[in-house]
């Protein structure tokens, strides 16, 4: 903003992707014979998928009426004819606004003047700070065949620090500022699902996480104004929960009592399949919150043996099946063969409820004063002189 000549467009990209010149090209000849409609229009550059190349994955995205994200289009196959003239005709749908689109930053090419009009990112990174910023903007979006980066698909890079804190503290941060879903109890609805996800599968590690991100929302913009950023991100990837490698793995598993376990002759599809749960199941698994609730102490058993699960790490899955009726889970990150043992803890389970309980009822509480000051805050958060002195610029 102060170099000299003046910058017309600032490009965005992540530190983890691999990015062809020819992307880099085409975005500035297409800067070069714009519209006048168009002059204030971000340039998105697509995700492909890393492992493989000509699959796309998203080319914008948008905020969902639930509070999640959603790609504006379906995967592709850019080696198919089809595939490339449907990527460039695609219309979008009228669940599509200009109130919930927006673009990722692993490419994004965005105008000076609309950070002059709108200001700068709120200080969040990583996870939402893109989303916020391209639905406070209100832009239009431009993409291009060939204007894109190849990244890691999601599943393989699911990290509890970003998903579970970041995500957590964040959406909700942005919701109040701007506004990204039709209701903050969207994103209440959110943690819940988070946090009872977590606890079926005893990774009560990653739901204290979520709660840690909740905590830290609830502390006001006057938090947020301090860097702490970097650090609590940190932190939250220090305290998430820790897998090792298949050989730590099989020790441990043996010293638990885990008859049978090695995790060298497992495979994707023994990581990855569940099976079918019977309505009593079903049953069973709902009221007793997969036998946590409603428990005697005692009766919680750190038992192993032979009858133990085995499931994937992805955090967003949930083999009910699988997990049923069993103490013990070992849960495997298949891409980087590594894994961590959980056992059921019902004394644990009981403290993260009451945890929660008690947050829930203290933001209830503190609501409207809560959405007052986050959004008085937010234009400070935004502004240029904010900023400077954030990064010891002043």
């Amino acid at each position: 903003m102060r170099q000299k000549p003046k910058a017309t467009n600032v490009l965005l990209m992540d530190d983890d992707v691999a990015v062809s010149p020819e992307s880099i090209k085409r975005t500035y000849n297409l800067l070069r014979i714009l519209k006048p409609q168009y002059r204030e229009a971000m340039i998105s550059g697509a995700m492909l998928n890393y492992e493989v190349g000509e699959d796309q994955w998203e080319d914008t995205g948008f905020m969902t009426k639930d509070g999640i994200f959603a790609p504006c289009k379906p995967p592709l196959r850019l080696t198919q004819f089809e595939d490339i003239i449907f990527n460039e005709i695609h219309q979008m749908t009228k669940e599509i606004t200009p109130d919930n689109h927006y673009a990722a930053w692993w490419y994004c090419c965005i105008p000076m003047s609309v950070i002059r009009r709108v200001g700068l990112p709120l200080p969040v990174f990583v996870r939402y700070d893109d989303v916020e910023y391209g639905i406070r903007s209100h832009p239009k979006f431009m993409t291009m065949n060939g204007i894109c980066v190849w990244h890691a698909k999601f599943e393989i890079r699911y990290n509890a620090g970003v998903e579970r804190y970041q995500s957590t503290r964040n959406g909700m941060i942005a919701q109040m500022t701007t506004g990204l879903a039709p209701d903050f109890d969207t994103f209440l609805k959110g943690l819940h699902r988070q946090i009872d996800l977590e606890m079926r599968k005893f990774n009560y590690t990653d739901a204290e996480l979520a709660l840690d991100g909740f905590e830290d929302f609830l502390k006001g913009p006057k938090f947020i104004e301090q860097p702490v950023a970097q650090e609590r991100f940190m932190r939250a990837n220090r305290l998430k929960e820790q897998v090792v490698p298949f050989d730590e793995l099989k020790q441990q598993a043996a010293e638990q009592g885990l008859v049978g376990f090695d995790p060298d002759r497992l495979t994707r599809q023994t990581v990855e399949t569940d099976r079918p749960r019977s309505l009593q199941e079903r049953a069973f698994d709902f009221v007793t919150h997969n036998g946590q609730r409603f428990v005697r102490d005692g009766q919680e058993g750190q038992d192993g043996g032979a009858d133990y699960a085995i499931i994937t790490h992805d955090g967003w899955a949930y083999p009910s099946g699988s997990i049923h009726g069993k103490n013990t889970i070992v849960s495997i990150d298949w891409a980087s063969r590594k894994g961590v043992v959980r056992h059921k803890d019902v004394k644990r389970y009981r403290e993260i409820v009451k945890r929660y309980k008690r947050d829930v009822a203290y933001f209830k509480k503190h609501r409207s004063r809560l959405e007052r000051e986050y959004q008085e805050a937010a234009p400070k958060l935004e502004s240029v002189s904010f900023w400077k002195r954030y990064l010891g610029m002043a």
